[in-house]
C-alpha cells in the first residue's frame, strides 16, 4: 500500500524531473490500483486515514505538510473503475474452477 506522504514524494519527484513544479506528478498521466483490504503501508500513515488534516499549513512538520498534500493529491484522482470479473482464470477446467472459486471467496 501507498503512504500520503509517499504519493506526495512521487509526484514531487516528477514534476522535478519535467520541470514542471506547479502540476500534479510533472503533468505525467497517473494509474493507480490497489485493494484498500490490504494491509496498511508500514510505519506510515494510509490514503485513507480519517485523522489527516488536510491543509498543507496545518502539520508543525514538513513531514504533517508532506502527509497533507499526499490526501490532497489523492482527493485529485476523480475516475474510479472497478473491476467485477476476475479474467485470468477463464478456464473450464476442474481444477481452474476450484481455484478460481477459492480466490472469489478470499
Amino acid at each position: 500500500m501507498l503512504s500520503s506522504r509517499d504519493l506526495y514524494k512521487i509526484s514531487n519527484r516528477l514534476s522535478a524531473i519535467r520541470n514542471n513544479p506547479h502540476v500534479p506528478f510533472g503533468g505525467i498521466n497517473i494509474i493507480l490500483c490497489g485493494d484498500f483490504a490490504q494491509l496498511p503501508p508500514v510505519k506510515a500513515i494510509p490514503l485513507y486515514d480519517h485523522n489527516i488534516l488536510l491543509s498543507p499549513s496545518a502539520g508543525s512538520t514538513a513531514h504533517d505538510q508532506e502527509v497533507a498534500l499526499g490526501k490532497t493529491l489523492w482527493h485529485q484522482f476523480i475516475t474510479v473503475v472497478i473491476l467485477q470479473q476476475n479474467m485470468r482464470q477463464t478456464s473450464m477446467l476442474q481444477e481452474d474452477f476450484k481455484y478460481r472459486t477459492a480466490l472469489e471467496n478470499m
